[in-house]
């Protein structure tokens, strides 16, 4: 697997890298039109963290390999993954389909929102480094939740 060695570092300068270590970048969880999006939502909400591996993989030069936007729209096609009759009647809500619809029993939903990091990593290529990043991640978001 090849992987873009120009990755920036945590925002931490205590976190120290090797010289093989990649990096995930730091990223922003949601942009202004999904928050909007989210904060309109009534229904249970999931933020699914991305990082690479074998759920989002495809054949890429005659192995499997981390694709980007692969996952989300491999989901999509999956009836029992995404319905889209949910998500028609969701459109004013969330017009950008930036939001993925979980089908459960009694006419229920959970609405998902996978985002990916960059670069895609499998769990094999991955550092602590990659996992304090993950976690300063999910702490900026609880953060931002606390201040609203």
């Amino acid at each position: 697997m090849s992987v873009n060695s120009t990755a920036e570092s945590p925002s931490s300068p205590s976190l120290r890298r090797s010289s093989n270590d990649m990096l995930l970048k730091p990223i922003t969880l949601l942009d202004a039109q999904t928050e909007k999006a989210l904060s309109k939502l009534t229904i249970p909400k999931v933020l699914v963290l991305y990082t690479g591996g074998t759920i989002g993989m495809k054949v890429l030069r005659n192995a499997y390999e981390p694709a980007a936007h692969f996952l989300v729209s491999a989901l999509r096609g999956m009836n029992i993954m995404h319905d889209i009759t949910f998500e028609e009647t969701m459109k004013e809500i969330d017009p950008e389909k930036s939001f993925l619809y979980l089908p459960l029993a009694n006419e229920e939903w959970i609405a998902y929102y996978i985002k990916e990091y960059t670069p895609l990593l499998d769990s094999a290529n991955m550092t602590y480094d990659n996992y304090i990043q993950i976690a300063l991640d999910i702490k900026a978001r609880q953060n931002l939740l606390r201040n609203k």
